[in-house]
């Protein structure tokens, strides 16, 4: 009886977790398309860039989707923009003691 119990706890949080995924995703997706286009080029460069998504594999990225140029310094402001609001995500990890910033959605 205890082991039913315990396996309908874990059933329910996972269906949980699985729901507010969902949720966060279709949040995600509403907010993407309401950005301008070229917020919604650089969210799309952050997808598909070479991993990890450092700022000069999404700049490359994107200059290769867009063939539009941009310095990596607005390109930054831009990042740093979409952080704010909650669409990507940065975070910073040590590579052979340097450390290097990564961008994911």
């Amino acid at each position: 009886m205890q082991f039913l119990g315990i396996a309908r706890a874990i059933a329910l949080a996972i269906i949980y977790y699985e729901v507010e995924a969902r949720k966060r995703k279709e949040t995600s997706l509403i907010a993407t398309g309401k950005l301008a286009n070229s917020c919604r080029e650089i969210v799309k460069a952050v997808q598909k860039s070479k991993k990890p998504a450092t700022l000069e594999n999404v700049a490359a990225t994107l200059q290769k989707s867009t063939e539009e140029k941009i310095t990596t310094e607005q390109l930054e402001q831009r990042l740093q923009e979409l952080e704010k609001t909650g669409i990507i995500n940065s975070s910073v990890y040590s590579q052979n003691d340097e450390p290097i910033q990564t961008w994911k959605i």
